[in-house]
């Protein structure tokens, strides 16, 4: 079963249309830079294997990102080679796995708990990230039904200029819990909706993100301590897994992240010769009119649809706005005669 949970801004009048380059790498874990035995061979994990991925996960001072791939032998996604789970992948040969949530054992300590973070997967995009331009980002799920009883309601997409979390950083739990959740160069995006993630299939989920800084690389996964996820309510029960219990592990196929291209109105722009510009804007906006004739309104609104500025115009010529009372964000520019809407076009306001 797949469903689509698609979190996106409301647009007046507009289409979009996606761009076909996947920017992230290797995004169906096809491309191996070596055949693993199994997915627990290699004690950094074996997600290297799948080159420019890598181990960027924290918990327990290592981590184990894991793949599973047909080339493994011929019975590849039996128990025997694949003992999470028994999913084929959702598409093409492979596919990675990480622990999202792991239940600490008896005796822990507040400290470990504390310490015991979730895993992500990371990797260097094909080109930046640019700020404020709109990104759809996709992704397949499947809970491994042999080790994992629980579904968690959310996931993180974080974003970075450079490396997400630098390697030296993998030494004890400790040191570990002291310097990762101080390390604030980077986005985060909510993934959501994961409560009812199949154990016996895929679920694919899309969100659109908009960074407002350059960003270079891309982790997947959960940011949060054991702890966070359990005093959050994170965790949604799934079904008995048949092996170990507490436990939260996702399988990740068919990753990809486009951007999304804004062909709002292009027709109609080019045929009545209304320009929008500068875009971004700084404080001030100029609508030049070359063949609306008598008044027409511009409104200027946000991302819900909520009239921000209102005014007025008449006439040929070049008419000003002033945005400079605006934060800075993302805004739709309408222009209006009567009831007809003329042009419809996406603005950026940044700071001086």
């Amino acid at each position: 079963m797949r469903c689509s949970i698609i979190f996106f801004v409301f647009q007046f009048c507009c289409t979009f249309s996606f761009g076909q380059n996947n920017l992230i790498p290797n995004g169906s874990f096809e491309e191996l830079t070596e055949c693993p035995t199994s997915a627990f061979t290699n004690p950094v994990g074996n997600i290297e294997f799948a080159s420019p991925w890598w181990n960027g996960c924290i918990i327990g001072g290592g981590g184990s990102p894991d793949i599973v791939h047909l080339c493994m032998s011929e019975i590849a996604l039996s128990q025997i080679e694949n003992n999470l789970g028994l999913q084929q992948p959702s598409e093409g040969l492979g596919f990675a796995g990480i622990v999202v949530y792991s239940e600490p054992p008896p005796g822990s300590t507040p400290e470990d708990i504390l310490a015991n973070w979730g895993e992500y997967i990371s990797c260097e995009l094909i080109q930046s990230l640019l700020p404020y331009h709109e990104y759809k980002f996709n992704v397949h799920l499947s809970l491994a039904q042999r080790y994992s009883n629980y579904n968690l309601k959310s996931l993180q997409v974080a974003l970075s200029y450079d490396s997400i979390i630098s390697q030296s950083l993998f030494l004890t739990t400790t040191e570990i819990a002291n310097t990762f959740p101080d390390y604030e160069d980077y986005e985060f995006f909510e993934i959501t909706g994961l409560d009812s993630v199949p154990y016996d299939g895929w679920q694919e989920f899309e969100i659109v993100i908009t960074p407002t800084q350059i960003a270079r690389h891309i982790a997947i996964g959960t940011f949060k301590s054991n702890y966070q996820i359990f005093e959050e309510n994170e965790l949604v029960f799934s079904h008995e897994a048949p092996v170990f219990q507490g436990q939260t592990y996702y399988f990740i196929d068919e990753v990809s992240l486009v951007e999304v291209i804004d062909t709002t109105n292009l027709e109609d722009v080019h045929k009545i010769n209304v320009r929008i510009f500068p875009n971004p804007v700084i404080s001030h906006l100029n609508i030049s009119n070359k063949t609306i004739k008598g008044s027409f309104q511009v409104a200027i609104t946000d991302a819900t649809g909520r009239i921000i500025q209102n005014e007025q115009f008449s006439g040929i010529g070049t008419h000003t706005l002033n945005l400079s009372g605006l934060a800075k964000g993302i805004y739709y520019c309408r222009v209006l005669q009567g009831e007809e809407v003329i042009v419809v076009k996406k603005v950026v306001v940044t700071f001086p």
